[in-house]
């Protein structure tokens, strides 16, 4: 049990130098020949987080009973950053092999890497927007909670359940092409499931298995847990269960299948 579980880590701590390489190549790649680069990554979640905040507190005017506007403005911030990096990351992601065949049929490079890669690269908006939430707490609540040492855990942890959904996806989508074409609405009806502006009491009964069986709300409710609440709660166990699972599955199932699906490449 234990060497199945490893698997996925033994790989990443062999060929680390290589994996790290590739990704700050994918980041340069990224924002090359972009007139104003890196700072798209500052700027698209700001410019979305207002958008979004805007629709919640300006025109439908929700804020839950128990915070102020201050407290709620980090509470949305809490759960939509972190959503978008996983959007990106979940996108590029799964598309990844199909558009990097010449990387796919390297027998130097481990093929298994290229999601991972694009995962890890596409996750810049998930560590600016930590950054972005560290600042409002500071002027917002004035205040930073102990728990947001325990941030770089969840980070962790939500790259792991990323990467191992993807890993997944991409080989899938070698065949499988709808996958592809329904990334969009599959990422659209994951963030309305996500309580990202709103809380489980604010959700009617009849709909609150939504809540708890998307597995996202976990990572959002963990992270406003240790940015507004400043508490450590089984939401975080959840998550932790979550991203082993999800990494470890997810990396034998691309090994087991690799083999299979080369040939629709």
């Amino acid at each position: 049990m234990i060497p199945f579980v490893m698997a996925p880590f033994k790989a990443i701590h062999a060929h680390f130098a290589l994996l790290e390489g590739t990704v700050r190549t994918e980041i340069v790649q990224k924002y090359a020949g972009s007139i104003i680069g890196l700072a798209w990554a500052f700027l698209y979640p700001l410019i979305l987080f207002f958008i979004y905040s805007t629709l919640y507190l300006v025109i439908f005017r929700i804020r839950p009973s128990d915070m102020t506007t201050n407290m709620y403005v980090v509470y949305i911030m809490s759960g939509l950053l972190p959503f978008l990096g996983f959007a990106e990351g979940l996108s590029a992601g799964t598309t990844s092999l199909s558009s990097k065949k010449s990387l796919l049929l390297n027998t130097v490079y481990p093929s298994e890497f290229i999601p991972l890669q694009v995962v890890l690269s596409s996750h810049m908006t998930l560590f600016v927007g930590i950054f972005l939430l560290l600042v409002a707490n500071l002027f917002l609540l004035h205040s930073l909670n102990w728990t947001v040492v325990i941030i770089p855990y969840l980070i962790l942890l939500q790259l792991m359940f990323t990467g191992g959904v993807v890993w997944v996806l991409s080989i899938l989508n070698l065949l499988i092409k709808d996958i592809q074409q329904s990334l969009s609405f599959i990422t659209m009806l994951l963030m309305i499931m996500s309580p990202i502006a709103y809380t489980p009491s604010m959700v009617p009964k009849a709909l609150k298995l939504m809540l708890y069986i998307n597995p996202f709300s976990y990572y959002v409710w963990s992270y406003q847990d240790l940015f507004v609440r400043g508490v450590v709660s089984y939401n975080l166990l959840i998550a932790t269960c979550i991203s082993m699972l999800s990494f470890t599955l997810g990396y034998h199932f691309y090994n087991k299948s690799k083999k299979v699906f080369y040939e629709f490449a």
